[in-house]
């Protein structure tokens, strides 16, 4: 499944508050971001376009949350 996929069934979940939508996504972005030293640049420039992914469906979600997020992204 890709990510794009995975974010949509986390964000449009039945049944679940914002904050579990939102920690849903979070722990979603600690997956992709496990990537261990000495990763190659590919795979830390792909996790970091993946977590951009992640955090601007949290801000559909929490816009205050989201703006945060995506303000504090190196």
């Amino acid at each position: 499944m890709d990510i794009e996929q995975r974010i949509a069934d986390i964000v449009n979940a039945p049944n679940t508050s914002v904050i579990q939508r939102v920690d849903g996504l979070l722990e979603l972005d600690r997956d992709v971001l496990d990537l261990g030293r000495g990763a190659p640049k590919e795979a830390m420039i792909l996790s970091k376009k993946y977590s951009r992914k992640i955090y601007r469906a949290i801000s559909k979600i929490d816009k205050q949350t989201g703006k945060l997020l995506l303000d504090h992204l190196d």
